[in-house]
């Protein structure tokens, strides 16, 4: 069963080869032959799945269970209309939860994209746009260059 819808186009940042929102896989034109690429952001959907169905086991159960309690009606709403957009907002806020993301996907492209160089994945998680404030010796051990 596929879990990701994929699309390829130039309106993307020009730092940027593809990236993915939810379960839609947006991968830059002439991308289409890059496995890792695409192994990457089929990480960052696995991590959105991921979230999205424990708060829903979490939330719809708590819906029932506290169904008209007035205080705990209101956060089994929250829990369960948050679902789609905790992965997005964990990434944008917590930066070791960014930091885990992002070595997962890197660590996945490196493995499936047969490269003939990986500092490519190094370089990428130092770079400022992440805001992750890693030096090259911190980024080669989590990738586990090191």
């Amino acid at each position: 069963m596929k879990y990701y819808i994929t699309r390829y186009t130039d309106k993307l940042p020009s730092w940027q080869a593809g990236n993915a929102r939810l379960f839609l896989i947006t991968l830059r034109k002439g991308k289409e032959h890059d496995i890792g690429l695409l192994e990457h952001e089929k990480c960052h959907v696995r991590q959105w799945w991921a979230l999205f169905l424990l708060m829903s086991l979490i939330g719809w159960p708590a819906l029932y269970f506290f169904n008209g309690d007035p205080v705990m009606m209101p956060v089994s709403i929250a829990i369960t209309g948050l679902a789609p957009a905790l992965h997005a907002l964990l990434y944008l806020l917590v930066r070791p939860y960014r930091q885990w993301s992002e070595v997962q996907a890197y660590k996945t492209q490196v493995a499936k994209g047969n490269y003939r160089d990986n500092s490519f994945a190094v370089r990428a998680l130092m770079n400022p746009k992440y805001k992750l404030k890693l030096t090259e010796s911190e980024a080669s051990k989590l990738l586990g260059f090191w």
